[in-house]
């Protein structure tokens, strides 16, 4: 930067000086404005409590529905084992009544099972309040996360005033951009990674006998928001290493360096983070190994060489 850029950077800086009182007032408004715009989505969410609760579970009803057609593969394998093995189908035996009971008339022609075979894909609520406080804890986090771009972008306008010009540029270029990542982060966790996080964690108890799967509301809950609100702030890895580049922190040199330690290390906290499974393990890592590796392309695009 040049002497006259940062003459010029002081005098807009300068100019856009408030004083203690201004600052308290502009701080005051932007207040006023998350709260009031919080509070619509939260009654608007609170309006709908029962279908949004009921999307909410989808994680889980998707993992109940690999469960039940697991648990229905079972049956199906150990009643054609039980055929091969000379029982008569219609001998009245205890598998052939269980087969009947949870298979769908017409089986064995058509191997079609009860919505009762295996978990619901419904939430207990094991609490005296039948769920309403946690129904509203659902109702408040959704209207944190639809209107959190709006915030940050408040936050965003009261700190700008303290910045450079080439500093508020980078930020509305990067703004955007990490909020796409972070979204995509919990999105990710919501449609791919808890699903299959439930399935396996559920998939060793299955079929033992007098083995229930009663899925508790407020732990799925936490469950679901650790793992989703945990991938939101993964997904952030790009635009910190390409803002390490920008900032003449990191050469991107550094990071081909360590991409195989970072490899090591995603498999390493994939395998801390989620259920002793390969295939959730590798849910977990598979997205930082390619975050990292387009964060290293694009902060090779805008390295440039120090002075």
């Amino acid at each position: 930067m040049s002497k006259q850029q940062t003459i010029d950077g002081a005098d807009e800086v300068e100019q856009s000086r408030m004083g203690l009182g201004e600052h308290l007032a502009e701080l005051r408004t932007r207040l006023i404005r998350c709260v009031a715009v919080m509070l619509i989505a939260f009654f608007v969410f609170w309006a709908y409590r029962h279908p949004v609760v009921e999307k909410v579970q989808g994680p889980w009803q998707r993992a109940a529905a690999m469960l039940r057609a697991e648990l229905a593969t079972q049956l199906q394998d150990d009643f054609t084992q039980h055929i091969k093995d000379g029982a008569d189908m219609a001998s009245g035996s205890k598998l052939s009544v269980e087969i009947g009971n949870s298979f769908k008339p017409g089986w064995p022609e058509v191997w079609e099972p009860r919505e009762s075979v295996g978990p619901s894909g419904d939430l207990t609520w094991l609490e005296s309040d039948g769920g309403f406080f946690p129904r509203m804890r659902v109702c408040f986090w959704l209207s944190v996360f639809v209107t959190g771009p709006f915030i940050l972008w408040q936050i965003w306008g009261f700190i700008a005033s303290g910045l450079y010009r080439n500093e508020r540029r980078m930020a509305y270029a990067y703004f955007p951009i990490s909020l796409g990542l972070f979204f995509g982060g919990v999105f990710f966790g919501y449609f791919v990674l808890v699903p299959y996080a439930l399935f396996f964690l559920q998939l060793d108890g299955l079929g033992i006998q007098g083995f229930q799967t009663i899925m508790g509301g407020n732990y799925y809950l936490a469950f679901l928001k650790g793992f989703s609100v945990a991938l939101g702030f993964v997904f952030q890895l790009p635009i910190v290493m390409v803002a390490m580049t920008r900032l003449g922190l990191v050469d991107p040199a550094a990071y081909a360096q360590y991409r195989k330690h970072t490899l090591v290390g995603a498999l390493v906290v994939g395998a801390i983070l989620t259920p002793p499974d390969p295939v959730t393990q590798l849910l977990m890592a598979g997205p930082v190994i390619v975050l990292y590796e387009i964060g290293l392309r694009v902060a090779r695009l805008v390295w440039t060489e120090p002075l």
